[in-house]
């Protein structure tokens, strides 16, 4: 009886540190107001994500984004508003994606990112006008954007084949044409010309 016991006691304690193991992982790879993936977790897998693609010869779509006004949003709003804000975005990108090789992140602040693959650059550049309109067909109120009425989001996409791809470069190449549809006039996508 006494060693039945002994292994339950055994047993759940290997559980329960399991479970805080995983929960400490969890933690360390998952942004806490929002909880898809965060910036460390994306400097670890993106790589991996890159080289998965190179051996198969794949189309990597890389889109880099904000939300627009964001920071008059906050000054009017309020944080807390603001946070909601982050947190609706972000469920809104993730039940965007349907492939499990789709990633979603928040890089910080209100800046994400989101990694898929698809057949085409037309098709990437479909998918990435997707997600733009479905940010905005959320109706979050924004009174105080030059753009809409409502929460939207500029984006700078690199589609490119996974070999033409050098990942220390491509972060700074998407961040550029951020910028670019931000310049634009906001709530649009900037894509690679190559």
């Amino acid at each position: 009886k006494s060693k039945i016991t002994g292994m339950v006691i055994v047993f759940r304690d290997y559980t329960v540190k399991k479970k805080k193991q995983e929960k400490i992982e969890y933690m360390s790879y998952h942004d806490p107001l929002t909880g898809i993936y965060n910036r460390r977790y994306f400097d670890e897998i993106f790589p991996k994500i890159i080289n998965e693609a190179k051996r198969k010869n794949e189309l990597v779509a890389f889109v880099f984004m904000d939300i627009d006004h964001f920071k008059q949003y906050n000054d009017n709003y309020g944080h807390q508003k603001g946070d909601e804000v982050l947190i609706n975005f972000a469920a809104c990108l993730k039940q965007s994606l349907h492939r499990s090789s789709d990633y979603t992140f928040r890089l910080g602040g209100e800046e994400f990112a989101v990694v898929y693959q698809m057949e085409t650059k037309e098709k990437a550049v479909e998918f990435a006008n997707t997600l733009r309109k479905n940010i905005e067909n959320l109706k979050i109120e924004h009174k105080y954007s030059s753009v809409s009425s409502y929460i939207t989001a500029s984006m700078g996409l690199i589609c490119k084949n996974a070999n033409e791809i050098v990942i220390d470069e491509i972060y700074k190449q998407a961040d550029d044409l951020l910028y670019q549809a931000k310049r634009s006039g906001r709530n649009q996508v900037k894509v690679n010309e190559d």
